[in-house]
């Protein structure tokens, strides 16, 4: 599990699908790590192209350091304290191991929005951290100030206060998190 101790958290809840998902092993090549992936997950999927996209996806970010992989904001405005990042994108192997499909995201992002609050550290909710002036859905796949963002991705837009502000200037806190509660349901 990666350490969550850098990051801005918003919360809602959803119902996530666990499936042991294989390690990369040190200096494995991505072909041989995505036939083993899809030995072990492959036939939880009655379509391969998903399983194929989750081990891709968890090779992928075991290619990147920690930071790369934390950072999800796409887009700050100074003038406005305001930022657009991501809080889940579909089929991306969350720190935690997990991941949600499009249609779970879309789910726990109307569950958000009908409660919409702003957490630190999913600590309590705090409506002096600031306020959101946007949340959706990516409806195509788009690049946003050259980052991918694939279709079903949950942004949101923050305009945060001046405490928030400073965090995430000084780098204390670099991306959003779905956060909160789920049902898990274990698939052998």
């Amino acid at each position: 599990m990666q350490p969550r101790d850098r990051r801005a958290f918003l919360c809602c809840g959803a119902r996530r699908r666990v499936i042991p998902i294989p390690a990369v092993r040190g200096d494995e090549e991505q072909g041989a790590y995505i036939s083993r992936c899809m030995d072990s997950i492959g036939r939880e999927y009655p379509d391969t192209a998903q399983a194929v996209a989750i081990c891709a996806s968890t090779w992928r970010r075991a290619q990147t350091s920690a930071v790369d992989r934390e950072v999800t904001i796409l887009t700050k405005r100074a003038a406005e304290q305001y930022t657009l990042g991501v809080v889940y994108s579909p089929l991306d192997v969350d720190s935690q191991g997990e991941y949600a499909d499009a249609d779970t995201i879309r789910k726990a992002a109307h569950e958000f929005y009908s409660r919409a609050h702003l957490s630190d550290q999913h600590t309590a909710w705090d409506a002096s951290l600031g306020r959101i002036v946007e949340s959706y859905l990516a409806p195509i796949d788009m690049a946003i100030n050259g980052q991918l963002v694939k279709a079903g991705t949950w942004l949101l837009g923050v305009q945060w206060s001046d405490d928030a502000w400073r965090k995430i200037q000084q780098g204390e806190r670099i991306g959003l998190s779905m956060g909160g509660r789920a049902e898990r349901e274990m698939v052998a």
